[in-house]
């Protein structure tokens, strides 16, 4: 919603925020037909994370538990999906 106000003593006045300025009415209130226009802007922001995890042995070259947990996002549409993964890998 856009609110219009007089650019000098602030007060709210009723008319629209698209009137040409040579068409505009003076302040009722100091006569100024300078305009200060306000405009308020919404956006919805969403956070997300992903964690994952490998433990393995010194010597050993594959790791003996590994899991992902958290939010991502499909490669083809961009969409966010909640994903837990823990692969089924032999502890010795």
């Amino acid at each position: 919603m856009n609110i219009v106000r007089c650019g000098k003593c602030g007060i709210t006045l009723n008319e629209a925020s698209n009137i040409q300025p040579d068409k505009r009415l003076a302040c009722p209130s100091c006569g100024s037909m300078c305009r200060l226009f306000e405009v308020n802007i919404t956006e919805n922001v969403e956070i997300g994370e992903k964690l994952g995890v490998k433990a393995k042995r010194a010597n050993a070259k594959k790791p003996f538990m590994e899991q992902i947990s958290g939010v991502d996002t499909h490669e083809q549409s961009s969409w966010y999906f909640k994903t837990q993964a823990s692969p089924d890998l032999k502890l010795w």
